[in-house]
């Protein structure tokens, strides 16, 4: 209670909730919402009106998740707004989520707001209770991640992005003319995931954000990876430490690294339209109204509607090609015509307020206000501590191949329509096939000749000795080479009077005087 105390001081906008029961007390902690004043002011007077909104586990062993709306600021980075804990993802705490979203923030019915995230169905429904006047977009990833199990291929895969990623009608009719050659089948489950929903080519123009993807709130939750592995309390001071250190950081970038009137970022998709722009011919209607020649294409750009037939324009608020094509013709400056909340002063503004410090633990006023963590859930196996991963995602390790897409082969019958398990073949006995030898433990003995079987080793003759006399060892043992020894050598000599490895058979003292008589 005392960090909530804390953290209230710093964000009036924090609101702490528990559950309360008669029999049992103290109360129990439910959920927590956390709203810091710099980050709202900055995202009110700076940002678009665009949020991506996701959940993610707290990994401890209390469990929980931590809902988060995320923004994008001028430079197309990710804007963390607000954040909540809460006892999970139900909708009980998504809709108090929203709720409290609208709280903090004015035009509480979402007018002029577009909403993105999965397509989870409990915030399909709060989304539309709550903000009944918003854009709700859906991922296009997820949508694909899905659609992606039934049609597999890079070619699809281009086919599905090249019409999620139409600007203009046209396009995406000419998009999937092209992917009903090559399966018609994915266009039918392509129409089934209602394109009005994930596809620009549909998308409302009022937010002036082509964005179709939640990776900016995918990205927040691994911006706060290491944080969520920690207790409630160390989580969100780790959460607000890192959003303290961004609001500096980012307002001392744009004040000592950045010029010009746009962000770097847009400023560089700005050039790639200049240089595009040099392909287009321009025809004069009005002073304000062109018609476009582009390739084989023919549009019509509107410089005082700031809109273009591609679309891409009216989306996005950057001028396409053929807009800088008509405005270079009036001799006018083209980062003039880009949309205001691409600027560096609306940057300014977003990054323009703090985040209060907190000092450490042992300063926290003492308040006498106990309160019971939440219960423990214990899910059945292992607890993860990272998802599983699409096939067609990174491996996570580098360098190691995934074993995706390949076919599999019965073991047996070699066939590729069932596995070893189940091969009706199992178990049958081929008459007169001869039982494969299994190969015996350890290393393989060198033999001299193969060819010949191994016998024991016999007693040495007059002659052998006599002829070798060098091969007696201390103690009157013989050195017996060639079969079993280790050295492999068939000459019996010594190498640097070293005897080991060889195998000795013990002569008598009795055989020697024989021999020296």
């Amino acid at each position: 209670m005392s960090y909530i105390q804390a953290l209230n001081n710093s964000s009036p906008n924090s609101q702490f909730c528990v559950v309360t029961d008669e029999k049992t007390k103290p109360p129990t902690f439910q959920r927590l919402f956390v709203c810091f004043e710099g980050v709202k002011e900055g995202w009110i007077n700076g940002c678009k009106r665009v949020l991506c909104i996701d959940g993610c586990f707290i990994k401890t062993f209390l469990g929980g998740m931590l809902l988060s709306a995320v923004g994008r600021d001028s430079n197309e980075q990710m804007y963390p707004l607000v954040c909540a804990v809460v006892e999970g993802e139900n909708n009980d705490s998504w809709q108090w989520f929203l709720a409290e979203l609208k709280k903090c923030v004015p035009h509480a019915n979402g007018t002029g707001w577009t909403i993105i995230s999965d397509e989870h169905p409990i915030i399909l429904r709060v989304v539309k209770l709550e903000l009944p006047n918003a854009e709700h977009r859906h991922c296009a990833r997820h949508i694909y991640t899905n659609w992606n199990k039934s049609f597999k291929g890079e070619e699809m895969k281009l086919l599905f992005w090249r019409c999620a990623k139409a600007y203009n009608e046209a396009d995406f009719c000419e998009a999937i003319s092209d992917m009903e050659k090559v399966n018609p089948l994915a266009v039918e489950a392509f129409k089934l995931a209602n394109p009005h929903l994930f596809c620009r080519a549909y998308v409302k123009v009022d937010s002036r954000c082509d964005v179709i993807l939640s990776n900016m709130a995918e990205m927040f939750n691994n911006y706060i990876m290491h944080a969520r592995s920690k207790h409630l309390i160390d989580m969100l001071d780790d959460i607000r430490t890192m959003l303290m250190k961004r609001l500096a950081t980012k307002k001392e970038q744009c004040a000592t690294k950045w010029s010009g009137v746009l962000c770097p970022k847009i400023q560089a998709l700005l050039d790639k339209e200049k240089e595009e722009a040099s392909n287009c011919t321009v025809l004069p209607s009005t002073p304000a109204v062109f018609q476009i020649a582009h390739h084989i294409d023919v549009l019509q750009v509107d410089i005082e509607k700031r809109s273009c037939t591609c679309r891409k324009w009216d989306l996005k608020g950057i001028p396409c090609c053929h807009g800088v094509a008509a405005i270079c013709y009036l001799n006018r400056d083209v980062e003039s015509y880009v949309d205001e909340s691409y600027t560096k002063a609306a940057y300014i503004r977003a990054y323009g307020g703090s985040i209060a410090p907190c000092v450490g633990e042992r300063y926290w006023p003492k308040v006498n206000a106990p309160i019971d963590p939440p219960l423990i859930k214990i899910g059945p196996g292992r607890p993860r501590k990272s998802r599983i991963k699409s096939p067609y995602e990174d491996p996570k390790k580098p360098g190691k191949l995934s074993r995706h897409g390949m076919q599999m082969s019965c073991g047996i019958c070699k066939s590729t329509t069932h596995n070893k398990r189940k091969c009706p073949e199992k178990g049958k006995s081929v008459e007169n096939e001869e039982p494969t030898l299994k190969r015996s433990r350890g290393r393989p003995r060198h033999e001299a000749n193969p060819t010949t079987p191994q016998s024991q080793p016999s007693r040495p003759s007059h002659h052998d000795l006599s002829a070798n006399p060098g091969a007696i060892g201390r103690g009157g043992r013989r050195i017996q080479t060639g079969q079993g020894s280790r050295g492999g050598s068939v000459t019996g000599s010594r190498s640097k009077g070293s005897t080991h490895g060889f195998v000795t058979t013990i002569e008598t003292c009795v055989f020697l005087d024989k021999f020296s008589m």
